[in-house]
């Protein structure tokens, strides 16, 4: 009976403790979402490079010899979307750039949540990997900033949890090579982690699929790449 009272009392803290991890994270990004102004060195470039979008400008440049001297560091999906979002809301682009990283961030929260129940059968780990995930101080500070993480994140784990529950279908399988291919493209480190993962877990299902599914990522990753390449005429 004590063992019982006191498992139960452990539940209601941690549930108490991770509702208020993901009350902490509203309340911080809310702050940060009305600040008209960068908080972070690295939203200004992503916001210069969907206004040259919007502009109907380059953002990958192959010849220096005349100004502006910037370069784009990042693949283009996420300048893409906030150019796209600010087009169709007349929104400016440093808050275009922070509510998709803030909608990004909740939804990879959601993809983490669904996966733990899946993983533990319980429903308490949704709680639980919410509460982890949005109280990290990492995921605080850079899920609200005009940044590529949080999209970049929340392809990945879009295609993780397509493989995890519909694996056996080449049609969705097909969505996971696409979600990759744009996490890829949104943040180029995504070219190993997201793949290992998926490839090593398809792996351990059917090594057929995983090796199908290993080389069309590759080749996509590859054809974009050229094609990119060719498009900004070297600038990529």
């Amino acid at each position: 009976m004590i063992i019982v009272r006191m498992r139960r009392y452990f539940q209601a803290v941690l549930i108490v403790f991770f509702s208020l991890s993901i009350i902490g994270f509203i309340w911080i990004t809310s702050g940060v979402l009305r600040f008209p102004y960068a908080v972070d060195y690295g939203e200004a470039p992503l916001v210069d490079q969907a206004n040259r979008l919007l502009n109907h400008q380059a953002i990958y440049r192959a010849d220096f010899s005349t100004p502006p001297y910037v370069i784009a560091n990042y693949p283009p999906i996420y300048p893409l979307f906030v150019a796209g979002l600010s087009h169709l809301t007349r929104i400016p682009p440093l808050l275009s750039g922070r509510i998709i990283s803030l909608t990004a961030a909740l939804a990879s929260a959601g993809i983490l949540a669904s996966l733990a129940e899946s993983l533990v059968g319980r429903r308490w780990a949704c709680l639980a990997a919410m509460g982890l995930f949005l109280g990290h101080p990492y995921v605080i500070s850079w899920s609200v900033l005009a940044r590529v993480d949080s999209l970049a994140l929340f392809f990945c784990l879009a295609a993780l949890l397509v493989l995890y529950h519909r694996w056996r279908s080449w049609a969705w399988l097909t969505l996971a090579l696409g979600l990759l291919l744009a996490a890829i493209y949104t943040r180029q480190s995504y070219l190993l982690a997201g793949p290992v993962a998926a490839i090593s877990w398809l792996w351990s299902r059917d090594r057929r699929r995983a090796g199908a599914f290993a080389i069309l990522l590759f080749v996509l990753v590859t054809l974009s790449f050229l094609l990119i390449n060719w498009q900004t005429q070297d600038g990529f």
